[in-house]
């Protein structure tokens, strides 16, 4: 398309520069001929040449210019070849899992997958401004500038135009075309498409300043401009400017002659809104209240935009977002009124305000939100946010019963039950009930799958919350049901291979986590954790496009033995060391997400450091010093992690308490060398050498503060705090 324009302006400039060649000479001859004396016949023999000049020069023709469309489809070309942001999002999101998935195998670190997704996001704003949005303003601008540039040589003189009874065969197109409110709109398109909001500011008011009427912003305009500042970085500076907007638009209606017909509409009032929305957070709960105000506003308008479905679902999201009971009782609330102003007017053309799916998910999203943090002021067993929802669903199914045309939206799906999930998860805490209700929704969307109902089998997202709402309430009883249903996903993948139920390693994880922090109260906790490992691990050997327990499994796995109390030291010792020496050999196998990491190795010498003398002979403590200062050898012989002030810590512990006085100096006085080198001498590291090596020969100073910067100039600040002794 722009080549297209790029040789229609080429040979317009070359033919307008012939034509205005003509001009001048013709005056500089009429000049000469004034000046000089000359006869007429050589008056008559300049005219002739001038006449075969313009008969058989280059250029036979009248300048020509391109047309107005052809600008238009132009400018419109590198508008919609602008990516949108939502475009750029999801790319960055697919580039960030793959670097997730290169830090999963120890190729990048977290830092550095930040900033390479923050240098992907400025380069491609950069290209997307570079290749087209800004290509599309200058297409505009050099519109324009023609336009002007031939009035002011008109004006002069210097245009030749045909004879009034000469015929064009090149049609009109001896002026150049000014651009009008279609051209500017497309370019405030592709800056709105960029993200760019102050360019598009700037283009809207160069068109109501401008005094051509061709050019006057319509209601799309300002619409466009105003989701432009809605979809801002900034929500409090996009709210603040699209405030500035509407007014401004309603001042040009009411006070600008020429603007009697731009009205803001309802999808001009929905984008406000929308801008409203994005601004309501716990914090700002006046943007909730605002926006209610306003879709009163348009309800009771008549001669105004009218609210419609939009309205009600933009204002009942602002509520659901406040995260509060009023929030979520004032969503339920303007559903209801939903339903009685459709009832009354239920065949109002666009303005229609009729309940559909999404109203009904947002008011459980309010009631998910709402359960977070809830604190129930009213002891009434019908207000709880588990109670609310089972009402909405049984509403929405009443409804789809009753009518399946008229309600053919309300049909609960997967997403709907998905949305209720969500609500039992987050008040499971505070009420089993709701686990309970969340283990019995799922096993009724399997009933009516199995029936035939293909539009509610459960998904990942089902099962995670499920789990999720089963694990939060901290009791064996619902840590079982949900390795029950994790073992279900297993089962049904196993046997039809569909990708929608295939476990990921995070549901693996937050079921390990579970028994992990059980391991403490209960017996068991520990012993359950070690079977779901081997259980995954199975899974894996015989179908291996199953995911793999990586190296987070084994750390919670380990860690749940490290915090049970149903085995003596000594037996925690040994499961730890097996668990790890493991992961060794699967890693060296070919598994790269089994690489053990300095966590793995400080978990097993907390374990070391939790054994004491009484509890164990002279041989069984010769044993644990003996793997704890293997462990450390190997931790400093590594190459791939080092060691940290917690690894100092327990090795400097287990040396204190485990060995006999003369053994204990050397090796106190070699690791704390060790230690003051790499640079890792915290507070706690200080205390038990403190206790250890009062007496010592180099023994570290008085204070802490004392020392050297270099011992500690590596030690984090999360563990340079004091502890208590």
């Amino acid at each position: 398309m722009e080549r297209l324009l790029d040789k229609v302006l080429s040979e317009s400039l070359l033919t307008s520069h012939y034509s205005k060649g003509l001009v001048v000479a013709q005056q500089l001859d009429e000049n000469i001929l004034e000046q000089e004396d000359v006869t007429k016949i050589n008056v008559d023999q300049r005219c002739d040449d001038l006449e075969k000049k313009e008969i058989h020069g280059v250029f036979d023709y009248y300048p020509i210019y391109p047309t107005r469309k052809m600008y238009t489809e132009a400018i419109q070309a590198w508008a919609r070849s602008v990516p949108t942001l939502s475009f750029l999002e999801k790319k960055s999101k697919r580039k960030m899992k793959s670097r997730k998935d290169s830090m999963r195998h120890h190729t990048l670190t977290p830092r550095e997958i930040n900033r390479d997704a923050a240098l992907d996001n400025h380069d491609a704003l950069e290209n997307s401004s570079n290749s087209s949005s800004k290509r599309a303003h200058d297409l505009l601008m050099l519109m324009k500038t023609q336009y002007h540039r031939f009035i002011e040589d008109d004006n002069l003189g210097l245009i030749k135009r045909p004879a009034n009874d000469q015929e064009d065969i090149r049609g009109t197109y001896c002026q150049p075309p000014r651009p009008d409110s279609i051209c500017y709109t497309a370019v405030i398109l592709a800056y709105r498409n960029e993200g760019n909001a102050q360019l598009a500011q700037d283009i809207l008011d160069t068109m109501i300043s401008s005094s051509c009427k061709d050019t006057q912003p319509d209601a799309y305009c300002f619409r466009t401009v105003l989701q432009a500042w809605v979809e801002h970085s900034n929500p409090r500076l996009g709210l603040s400017k699209a405030n500035q907007l509407l007014q401004k638009m309603e001042s040009l209606q009411k006070e600008v002659k020429g603007y009697a017909d731009l009205r803001p509409d309802t999808r001009l009032y929905n984008t406000y809104l929308q801008a409203l929305v994005n601004h309501v957070s716990p914090k700002h709960v006046w943007a909730a209240w605002k926006a209610k105000d306003m879709l009163q506003a348009m309800v009771k308008s008549t001669d105004g935009p009218r609210a419609n479905s939009v309205s009600y679902n933009l204002v009942i999201h602002a509520m659901a977002r406040l995260e509060s009971w009023k929030g979520a009782l004032q969503a339920e609330k303007i559903l209801d009124q939903m339903f009685l102003r459709y009832r009354t007017r239920p065949h109002f053309s666009q303005h229609t305000s009729k309940p559909d799916i999404t109203s009904f998910h947002t008011v459980m999203k309010a009631w998910a939100g709402c359960a977070k943090n809830l604190a129930l002021e009213e002891d009434k067993n019908d207000m709880k946010p588990n109670i609310r929802v089972e009402k909405l669903l049984k509403v929405m199914a009443q409804l789809y019963d009753e009518d399946s045309i008229e309600w053919a939206e309300l049909k609960p799906t997967t997403i709907t039950y998905n949305s209720a999930l969500n609500v039992y998860k987050n008040f499971a805490a505070h009420d089993h009930a709701a686990a309970e209700n969340a283990n019995r929704l799922l096993e009724l969307m399997w009933e009516m799958y199995n029936a035939g109902d293909r539009d509610v089998q459960p998904d990942k997202v089902t099962y995670d919350t499920v789990i999720h709402a089963l694990i939060n309430t901290s009791e064996y009883k619902f840590l079982e049901m949900a390795q029950g249903w994790l073992e279900h996903m297993y089962d049904f993948y196993s046997k039809s291979g569909n990708s929608r139920l295939r476990p990921e390693v995070y549901t693996i994880g937050v079921v390990l986590k579970s028994w992990s922090n059980l391991s403490p109260r209960h017996h068991l906790g520990a012993i359950r954790a070690q079977k779901l490992l081997d259980f995954i691990l199975d899974q894996y050997l015989c179908n291996r496009r199953l995911a793999v327990p990586d190296a987070t499994c084994y750390l919670l796995t380990m860690a749940a033995w490290l915090k049970s109390k149903s085995c003596c030291p000594l037996d925690r010792v040994n499961f730890i060391k097996d668990l790890l020496k493991n992961m060794e050999r699967m890693h060296e196998a070919g598994i790269s997400e089994l690489r053990p990491q300095i966590a793995h190795y400080n978990v097993l010498l907390n374990a070391c450091g939790l054994c004491r003398k009484p509890i164990m002979n002279e041989i069984e403590s010769e044993r644990v010093v003996e793997l704890a200062l293997q462990t450390y050898r190997h931790i400093q012989e590594s190459t791939s992690f080092e060691a940290d002030e917690s690894t100092y810590f327990w090795i400097i512990l287990i040396v204190r308490n485990l060995m006999s006085q003369e053994e204990r100096t050397k090796h106190l006085e070699e690791i704390f060398f060790t230690c003051q080198q790499k640079g890792m001498v915290s507070k706690k590291v200080w205390w038990v050498l403190e206790d250890a090596r009062k007496d010592a020969e180099g023994a570290p100073p008085d204070s802490y503060r004392s020392i050297p910067d270099s011992w500690k100039q590596k030690v984090s600040k999360g563990n340079n705090t004091a502890l208590r002794r």
